[in-house]
């Protein structure tokens, strides 16, 4: 399990896995194949909690929010090539989110204000940007300059840890450790991953341990054929 998103931590709240499909599979604004292509995202699992372990429903709906809206344009292939820096990104500024939701509310009130936070991070990678340069634009943005990063969580308590830090440090410890996908980079999580062939089995792959690759769905189904196209070659380590 510390090898994975910490599932061990979310099976505390036994809810959460009922709690997020029937957020999302609830909203006939979601079409089935936003919630298919949903499970993909379990990765982002720990940023739908808040660091005292409180589930953040208001994201939820946020990242189907901007799965419907990456679907509808079609640049599902553009979000894949900046995941993993996208998904670092919203580790790295967790507080950002609990403080948009105390701005702008929660659920049907303020999801929409952060899938438009997302999609302002997500953009800026797609064109180049890196972490440091989305910070400092953010210091001169009108809706994001006062985000701040929290301190560290502290106790009061010399000789114990508070639930906060323990949560805190279960989380920090499991996204370190966790998979990531052998094609995209981003963390995988163990109940939304393939094993795929680096060399396909048209092209004589076979069905060795150093031909074999731990995929997310999307990057296995999709993204691995467009980067064959792309490149002109079917071997895509």
């Amino acid at each position: 399990a510390s090898q994975n998103i910490p599932f061990t931590f979310i099976s505390r709240r036994p809810n959460f896995a009922s709690i997020t499909a029937r957020t999302i599979s609830t909203k006939p604004c979601y079409p089935s194949s936003v919630i298919t292509h949903f499970k993909s995202f379990c990765f982002l699992r720990p940023y739908f909690y808040s660091l005292s372990a409180r589930h953040q429903p208001t994201s939820v709906l946020a990242m189907a929010a901007l799965l419907k809206e990456l679907e509808s344009s079609d640049r599902f292939i553009d979000f894949t090539r900046v995941r993993s820096k996208f998904e670092q990104f919203l580790i790295d500024n967790k507080p950002f989110i609990n403080q948009l939701t105390v701005r702008h509310g929660s659920m049907a009130k303020g999801y929409r204000q952060q899938k438009d936070y997302l999609l302002f991070i997500l953009n800026a990678f797609i064109i180049g940007k890196t972490q440091e340069q989305i910070l400092l634009e953010m210091k001169d943005h009108a809706t994001y300059r006062t985000l701040v990063k929290d301190p560290p969580i502290k106790t009061t308590k010399p000789k114990k840890f508070s639930g906060e830090v323990r949560a805190w440090a279960f989380i920090s410890k499991a996204i370190e450790n966790a998979s990531v996908c052998d094609l995209c980079g981003a963390r995988l999580d163990n109940r939304s991953m393939q094993l795929g062939h680096v060399t396909d089995k048209k092209d004589g792959g076979v069905g060795s341990g150093d031909n074999a690759a731990w995929e997310h769905p999307f990057c296995n189904s999709t993204y691995k054929p467009f980067l064959q196209r792309e490149r002109g070659d079917s071997e895509i380590a």
